[in-house]
């Protein structure tokens, strides 16, 4: 059986990937101890959160254009 393409669920499958990513960085900032491991943390999750804001945003357009 084939599957449909769907970009929307992959998009979305994509978006919760990231954010599961994100709260997992988050976690391990908050109980880190050395300082260089928190501020490689915070950028990580800086860069996780600029991505989940960029697919939401390509979501909104998506549905604002049908």
């Amino acid at each position: 059986m084939s599957e449909v393409y769907n970009p929307e669920s992959q998009l979305l499958e994509r978006l919760e990937n990231l954010e599961i990513e994100a709260r997992r960085l988050a976690r391990k900032r908050d109980v880190s101890t050395n300082n260089k491991h928190r501020e490689i943390l915070t950028r990580q999750l800086q860069e996780t959160e600029a991505q989940i804001n960029h697919l939401r945003w390509l979501r909104h357009q998506t549905h604002s254009n049908l």
